[in-house]
Parts: structure tokens; sequence; C-alpha cells
């Protein structure tokens, strides 16, 4: 990896004199998102020009600019403050670098500073504007600018291996009146340090080295497989696939006339050499190139292919980069309906994707979670992490097979399961569907048929609770405009910003089919009032849902446990199309823990004649899994426990945090709250919680006591674990349990002695590390091989939520951008302190998810260039436009956003830029296209 060197913005000026030299602004955001609006005015005998850092150009956060003066010039310096700007500083440096003025946090003035310039005859390049770039195998660029000509510069370039000291070792030495040269003869391979200094002829002297500068040559001849363009994930079809690849040149010399190769699901994959295989073309330096095999692939039958894609260049320094691993998904093409899938057996191909630039929350599991603590149906679903919370700067797709509805005269009806916790007007859920295999998206809108579709009529999703009070609810609504379609898919989009995450979304039991008359359907079975073993009450509630056309009056739902005897009841229907109803069996369920038990439950009525969405299951687990940890910040109680009824779950004025609470007055003299069961119990386990009094008049008394319980297991008799007094103020609660092997549910009782005061209860938990942390991992390659915009993005599995992040360079945020080739480490911690390790490779590879035809009217021209280039795009509906640019050493150098527009119409200028390969990369909605431009 090369050293970093500040690349200085040098202001264009045209229509001025000779200058002596050049002063130097450097300014400074630390926010990062530039001056909003503010500038800084340096006026140069009389002459004003202003300064900014502008986000969407540069990185918002530093730029240097180059100022001309001649000696004697007055130069005043202003400043007009804006938004924050208590982040903004700047500093005036002479043409030593020597510092004339430093200013943090500046207020609005027209005369910061007055001074008269004076130009250092003999000074070395400032050292923001030296930059090594183009590393070869044997040779690197070099470019500064110039000291005042008066002084009849030479520079003087001294470079070693690295470690190398000019004052005290003798290295390589190189004489020059250029300010932009080329150093060859290196070793390949190799590091070296660079040093710079000017002589000057009048008087005869040396200014001091700046340096070191180090770089990295390049292997000589290294090349591998960086890209699988063609085919991608699609529909199955009959007929072939070509396969094309893109071959990345990582060394410093061109190659061409090497073979490639590849195997499909570990089979040869038949190349006839010399025929085809052969690449013929330039593989230039620091380039990629795309490569179709003449043999093509059969990708018909519906599964996962896997590709190996080889390069085998005589004499490649470097085997570890050659190959490509990669797996392409044909897609089942459904057109059979009803079509129903509840993840029991697998996910059925719907698949998760990443849509922004964020992590991907979504995985098919057992939900168990606060809330989200259990399938809709069954024991499986799609949800947004089973075990935690979603990840901030989401978005993400749950994306779904083909499908063929060119049967269908009328559109189809989807419905599904539906559980929603998320931060209300921040983070959403909702449904786009496709026509034509994936490449183009539109949101399903909601309609009148719609049933539960989209609470935020604004947004047009579904946000909070998704309007259901929290729990399961059937949604659906009929799909407009697919009706006929041969080759349409769905995908729900999950989006999140970037602070405050919830449990997510659930969905599952998804059913497409036509519309029916009638048409009941079962939308959630819960057991009330568990308690301990089959001593106490407890029963089933059923709801279900009309989401036919045609009302009933009456319905018999029914129940059976463990496919046991089955018990029904007449109950009346929903009174309303798109209504729901709730149903409570009266009879004992028996429950005994530990035994998980399986309930189906149902819902059936004369002429419905859809079978397949009338019954839900119930895997009830009587015994919760540890470890757990209950903050009640997501303001519900949690599943299966029980509490008084005057207990609130809030933040009171003055908690940093959400607790359970209650008031203990001489009206209210007790607090009690009992747990769900836990198992097993290991040895070493304890209860913790923290536990506090806080008087409702200052120095008041408050004095208490504190008994907890466990009911372990079906013995009716209590275990008494604590007792203890209390008295005003806060601490933590931890008992060993001494339990091993048992099951419990524990009691917590707080009753007063004397005072008016609030009880609040926080994080209670049974702590223990079971099971690895595991760390998923998703990165956005670097734009080349010595660019550091690389992003590494984590999705966490297994612990407790929420997790903290510790990276090797010191960061501590879930994603990481700024990210060169290289390798890095992350430890992540979670809630109860488990903690989980990897190692972060970041590479140049990279696999298309889209089809390489994307924004196929994309028009760059002329390329190559020696001026400038001209942007074409014509869209056939408006779509948000943007525009960025990329240097060769992978810094993004200009940014533009147009806004919804279906033309675009642009021109970017290189004439004033180094020659090299740029990229110009055009975002239109969800596509983007990247091209390469040579500039001459």
């Amino acid at each position: 990896m090369r050293h970093y060197i500040l690349t200085a913005l040098i202001l264009l000026v045209t229509g001025l004199q000779a200058q002596d030299c050049f002063y130097q602004l450097r300014l400074q955001d630390s926010g990062g998102d530039g001056l909003s609006g503010a500038a800084v005015t340096i006026t140069v005998a009389g002459v004003p020009r202003s300064y900014t850092l502008d986000a969407t150009v540069d990185d918002g956060s530093r730029a240097d600019f180059f100022i001309p003066v001649n000696n004697g010039d007055a130069v005043t310096v202003g400043y007009r403050a804006e938004a924050f700007p208590e982040e903004v500083s700047f500093a005036i440096l002479d043409n030593n670098d020597s510092l004339i003025y430093q200013v943090d946090a500046p207020g609005t003035s027209p005369n910061l500073i007055a001074f008269t310039a004076e130009c250092r005859a003999c000074a070395p390049p400032p050292l923001a504007s030296i930059e090594l770039y183009r590393v070869r195998y044997n040779s690197v660029d070099l470019r500064f600018r110039s000291t005042p000509a008066a002084a009849g510069p030479s520079y003087r370039i001294e470079y070693g291996l690295n470690g190398f000291d000019p004052a005290g070792e003798e290295g390589s030495e190189v004489i020059t009146q250029d300010t932009m040269l080329r150093i060859g003869n290196l070793e390949a391979n190799t590091g070296y340090d660079f040093y710079l200094s000017t002589v000057c002829q009048t008087p005869n002297e040396t200014t001091v080295r700046r340096g070191p500068f180090r770089i990295m040559t390049q292997l000589r001849s290294d090349i591998g497989i960086t890209q699988l363009l063609k085919p991608i994930d699609k529909c199955a079809a009959t007929g072939r696939d070509s396969l094309t690849i893109g071959i990345t040149n990582f060394g410093g010399q061109a190659q061409q006339f090497f073979r490639v190769n590849y195997t499909l699901n570990e089979a040869p994959g038949g190349v006839n050499f010399p025929f085809d295989g052969i690449f013929t073309g330039v593989l230039g330096v620091d380039s990629t190139e795309f490569f179709t095999f003449d043999n093509m692939v059969d990708l018909s039958a519906p599964g996962y292919y896997n590709f190996k894609l080889f390069t085998e260049l005589e004499g490649d320094e470097n085997t570890t980069n050659d190959t490509l691993d990669v797996t392409v998904l044909s897609l089942p093409v459904v057109d059979e309906f009803p079509y129903t899938e509840g993840f029991e057996a697998d996910n059925g191909f719907w698949l998760s994707k990443r849509g922004g630039t964020g992590p991907v929350s979504w995985q098919r599991a057992k939900p168990r979670n606060t809330l989200i603590d259990r399938a809709g149906s069954g024991e499986y679903a799609y949800v947004t992490n089973a075990r935690g919370d979603y990840s901030n700067d989401e978005k993400s797709y749950l994306q779904s097979p083909c499908f063929d509805f060119s049967g269908l005269t009328t559109a189809p009806f989807i419905s599904f399961l539906l559980y929603v916790d998320t931060e209300a007007n921040f983070d959403r859920l909702y449904l786009e569907s496709s026509t034509d295999g994936g490449k183009r998206w539109q949101r399903v809108e909601r309609n009148p048929t719609g049933i539960n579709w989209y609470n935020n009529g604004r947004d047009r999703a579904w946000d909070g609770d998704g309007g259901f009070g929290g729990g399961y609810a059937l949604v659906g609504q009929q799909l407009n405009g697919l009706a006929g379609a041969r080759e349409a898919q769905l995908r729900f989009v999950f989006e999140s910003d970037g602070d405050g995450i919830r449990e997510g979304v659930a969905i599952d039991n998804i059913r497409i089919t036509r519309r029916d008359g009638v048409d009941l359907a079962g939308v959630s079975a819960r057991v009330i009032g568990y308690g301990n073993c089959a001593a106490t009450s407890d029963t089933l509630q059923f709801s279900y849902a009309d989401i036919g056309t045609q009302r009933v009056d009456s319905v018999t739902v029914g129940y059976r446990i463990d496919g046991g005897a089955v018990f029904t009841a007449r109950a009346a229907a929903p009174a309303t199309l798109g209504g729901r109803r709730t149903f409570q069996f009266l009879a004992d369920l028996g429950i005994v823990a530990p035994d998980t038990v399986t309930i189906q439950a149902w819902v059936m009525a004369a002429g419905d004649t859809a079978p397949e969405n009338d019954t839900i299951t119930l895997v009830y687990q009587p015994v919760r899994e540890l470890p757990f940890l209950v903050d009640f910040e997501n303001g519900r109680k949690p599943t299966d426990w029980s509490v008084d009824a005057d207990l609130v779950i809030a933040r009171r004025t003055g908690n940093a945090s959400t607790t359970l609470s209650d008031n203990l007055s001489a009206q209210d003299e007790a607090m009690t709250f009992t747990t769900a069961r836990y198992g097993p119990l290991a040895a070493g386990d304890s209860l913790t919680f923290d536990l506090s009094l806080t008087s409702v008049e200052e120095d008041e008394v408050a004095t208490g006591s504190l008994q907890v319980t466990a009911n372990t297991d079906c013995d009716d008799a209590e275990v008494v674990l604590l007792e203890r007094e209390l008295s005003a103020g806060s601490s933590r609660i931890s008992i060993p349990l001494n339990l091993e092997g048992a099951n419990a549910r524990f009691t917590v009782e707080v009753s007063r002695t004397a005072g008016d005061y609030f009880v609040d209860v926080d994080n209670i938990s049974i702590r223990r590390c079971s099971g690895a942390i595991e760390i998923g991992l998703t990165t956005v390659p670097p734009s080349g091989i010595f660019a550091d915009d690389g992003t590494a993005y984590l999705t966490v599995r297994g612990g407790l939520s929420p997790y903290t992040f510790l990276w090797s360079m010191g960061d501590t945020t879930q994603s990481v951008g700024d990210l060169s080739v290289a390798q890095y480490s992350v430890t992540v911690t979670d809630a109860l302190g488990c903690t989980g390790s990897r190692l972060v490779n970041v590479d140049l590879t990279a696999v298309a998810t889209r089809e390489p035809g994307a924004l196929p009217g994309l028009e760059v021209y002329p390329n190559p260039t020696s001026e400038q280039l001209e942007i074409r795009l014509s869209l056939n509906l408006p779509q948000l436009l943007e525009l960025e640019v990329y240097d060769p050493t992978g810094r993004r150098i200009e940014t533009r956003k147009f806004g919804h527009a279906n033309q675009l119409s642009a021109t970017v200028h290189l004439g004033d830029r180094p020659a090299g390969l740029y990229l110009v990369r055009v975002r239109a909605g969800e596509e983007t296209r990247t091209v390469r431009v040579v500039r001459r």
C-alpha cells in the first residue's frame, strides 16, 4: 500500500501576471460535510477571491488552495460564517510552509488579519503539493509546485530502499529543473523512500528536505480474474448463456496472449484451446478488460452454479489472485397458483440482497427476540436479525423467485403475515415489483383491495408497529399491473437511517393466488395465561381474517395439540371484508414444561376454496432460551411475563434509560413482577438486575424490602433466592442461582416500609456466553489498487444486541470506509460482554449483480480525450441522477447531483488533469454504470 499524500486542489488562474510565489490556504471542517455556504475571502493587491469546502465536490473535510502573490502585495483575510462554525478552522502558510495565521471557529469578519506578502527566495516545494503517483514495477511519477523563479532553483530528488536516510546514507540522486518527471530503473516489488529539496543558485543554498515519501513498486507480471460479468442471478430460461469475465492487471507491465479458463460445479468448462480461451488483446497496467468465451454455459435448470474462473499467465509472480470463485443462481419460475411459502423447509429461493451501502440484516431463522420471539406460523420466518436489532444505514432487499403470471387474466393477490417494530417515520418496509426479471423495479402502491397495506401513507410504507399495535397481522392486496407478466419478481425493501434501531420486521406465510370469493385466513395463535406446568389455566387465543370478496356470517374454528384430539367451536366471522376477529377457546391446554408443543389452529367457512391459508402452526416453547437480557428500551412487556397492572414501562424524567417502574406510597405498598420461564440453568449462572429507589420529594425517606424467588420445573414450592432491606439509591443486584439443570420463573417483589418513592428495575438478565458471535462481512472494493475508498459492512448473529465494535485502525462503528487493499481486524462485543473477532481482507474482487447492459443509453465521448468529456443519457421515466468522476488514484474529484429527470447532459473537464485512466460513474435510480475513460 503506497504512502498517502494529500493532493492539493490547485487554483487555476487566468489573466494573471507572473507571480513571485504561492501562499497556501489550508481549510478544514471537522464535521466532514463542508462549510455549508461559509467561505474564506483572501484579497491580494485589491483582488478578492473566495474559497470554500463543498462535500458534493470534495471530501468535505479538508482542501489546500495555492494563492499567487508578489513581494509587497497587501493581503487581507476575511471570513463569512454559516451553520456549525465550531467545525471550521483554517491556516495561512507562506511559500516555505511557515505558519502566518491560524484560527479555529472563526466568526464573520471582513478583516481577520492583514499582512504584506514576502516570498522566501529559496524554499522547498510546499509539502501539500508533492505527489508520487502512477507507480509501476520499475518507475514512479513525481510532481510538485515550483519555487520562485528568481532564485534560479533546481530540485534534488534523493531516494533509496525503505528506511533510507539521506543525512547519513548515500542513495540515488536526480537533479532537475522540471516539476513533473518520471524516475525509472527501480526494482519490482520493492519499497522506496523519496526526499525532495531545492538547490538555489543565488545565493548557493540548499533548503531542508521534504520527506520521506514512501512507495511500493508493483510486481512486473501479475494478473487475475476480478469480475464475473455474465451470467448473473436471473430467472431460469431455456437455452444457453454467454460467459464474460473481467481480467485485471495488478502488475506493472502490459500483458497479452495468455490463457483463461474455468470450471463449472467442479467440472472442466470444456474450453476448446487454442480456438477459445486465449486473450489476444492488450491488458494495460492498472486496467480491467473483459473476455467472453465462445463456449456457452447451460443454466436452464433452477439452482446454484459454482464457477471457478482463472488465468494462466506464464511467469505470473503472484498466483494467489488468479482465481475468482463465484456462485450464480438460476431462479425457479413459479407458474402454478396458489403459491405458498412458509420457509419451514428452506428459503424457497427468497434471497436477501444489499441495496445500499450498508449491511444486510435479513435472515431465515427462528426468531428469538424480545418482541419478535417466534415465527408467524411454524418455526421459521424471514426476519431482520433473529436475536438482535437491524443495522443503521441499511437498505436491503428480500427478493422472490420468479413468477409467470401469463395464465392470469386478473391481478394476482398477495397476502402474508407481517410483524413490524421499527423507528416510526425513519425506518420502513415496503414492497416492489418487476416485470422484466428484476432489471427495473417499481413500488407496489396501496390500492382499494389493500388489507393493512402501508400504515404510513405519506411514505407509502410500514413503520413503527405497522399499525398493528404489536404482533403479527395478515396483510394483503392485489398486485395491479402484473396480470399476464411472464418474468415477474417481488422484493421487500427495508430501509433504516443512521440513528435509532429496533428489532425490525418478520415475514411469514407468503401466499399468491387469484382472489377468491370466500377466503378466511388464519393470522395468529397465542397461549394465554401459561403459568407453572398444568396447575394454572392456559388457553388458546386464535385470530383470523376475511381476505375474500364475499362475506360470511359465521365460521368454524378449531385446534389440535401435537397431532392429538381436535377441538372445534362455532365463532362469528369478521364484521367486514379485510377485518379481523379473535376467538378464545375455553378449554385448558395443559401444557407441561419443558416440552415444546406444536399447536395447529384453523378457521373454516362454507364456500372457502382456499384451504392453504386457513391454518396457523404455533410452536410454543414453555421454557425460553438462555442467556437473556431485558432492558425495556422497546417500551413493551416481554412475552409470558406477568406484571402488576399499575406498573409502567417508560423513561421517567431524570432517568437515563427506560425502566419497569412503580410509585410506592401509602396507597400502593408493593411492586411485583414475574418473568417467563428460562432454562435450563447451568453452573455459574446468576440473575442480575439494576434496582433504584428515588424519593418523590428530595431528601424524603425511602425504605423497603426486596424478595426474589424462583419457581422451578413443576414444583409448587418457591425457592427464596434473596431477601434484603432497601434504602434510597441505586444498586446492582446479582444472585448466584445454584439451580443447575432446572427451568425457572423468577418473581421480584419490592415492599414499601416508609416513604413515597419510585422503584425502577432495569437490565434484568442471566448472563452467559454461549455459542460463537458470528460476524458476517460485505465489502465494496477500492476503485483501484492504490485507492483508499473501499468499505466494509458487518452483520452480527449470536450473542445479544446491542453490539459495540473495535477495528484495528481504531474505528468503533459497524461499517467503516476509506479502506485500501489490506488486511484489517475487528472485535465485536455484545450486551453481555461476550466477544467475537475476525479478519477483514479488502481486495479488488467484485461480482456483477446486474445485467452488464445497465443504462444502455449512456454515452461518454470522446474516449480517449485530451480536454473534455460529454455525458449523455436518455431514460423512459424520470430517475434520481448523479454523476461521479474518479482520478487514476481512485480519489473522487467531482460529484454532481441533477435531481429527478429523464435526460442527462453534462460536460466533464479533464484538460487540467494529468494523463491516465479515469472512472465516470453515472447513477440513475437503482442502476449504476461505470465507464473507464483515458485522458491522453
